[in-house]
């Protein structure tokens, strides 16, 4: 039972660094969102405090929609998609969807980041709770610096391609989660 409990905090662990990588190199200020903005030669100044607010409001509305597993893996895949979703129109020029999009994303960012707290609780002993936040953390930032310095040093395009490549990862570790907690 033990190794089973392991297995799945590892998932959630993975799926959390994974979607949080996304939100840090990409809507909140990151190089992604700001290599756009220097590609295109626009303000994203609005477009990130309203990313923040959109966020912000998922988070504290997600006790209301996340009650079970099942509702916190559907907003996990949902948010992915969004993630996949927002980075693709990145590669078109600026208009609505990319304003849409990413407010979407983040909301519904929002929303699976507070609702990872079931899977938190029910799969992390309560003795290793800190190791298991510091390893999302960790394993976070690790991908947001990855994700910053192939934007820096490489192309706008190839920080895209990874920004789409990261959520298509943490949706193959989603559908590997359970619904139901023992």
């Amino acid at each position: 039972m033990q190794k089973m409990r392991m297995n799945n905090r590892t998932k959630s662990i993975i799926i959390m660094a994974l979607l949080l990588s996304w939100v840090l190199a990409f809507p909140f200020e990151g190089q992604i969102l700001y290599a756009a903005s220097w590609h295109y030669k626009i303000s994203v100044r609005w477009l990130v405090y309203t990313g923040i607010i959109a966020y912000s409001a998922g988070t504290i509305i997600s006790d209301f929609f996340v009650k079970n597993g099942r509702i916190a893996k559907m907003f996990f895949t949902l948010t992915a998609l969004l993630c996949i979703g927002a980075s693709t129109i990145f590669f078109f020029r600026p208009g609505v969807l990319w304003y849409v999009l990413l407010i979407l994303a983040m909301f519904f960012a929002g929303i699976s980041f507070a609702g990872w707290s079931l899977y938190y609780i029910n799969f992390t002993p309560s003795n290793d709770r800190m190791r298991t936040a510091a390893d999302v953390l960790i394993y976070n930032n690790f991908l947001m610096i990855a994700i910053g310095l192939i934007v820096v040093f490489g192309t706008y395009v190839a920080g895209l391609l990874f920004a789409i490549i990261i959520p298509l990862i943490a949706l193959y570790f989603v559908r590997r989660l359970p619904e139901e907690f023992s």
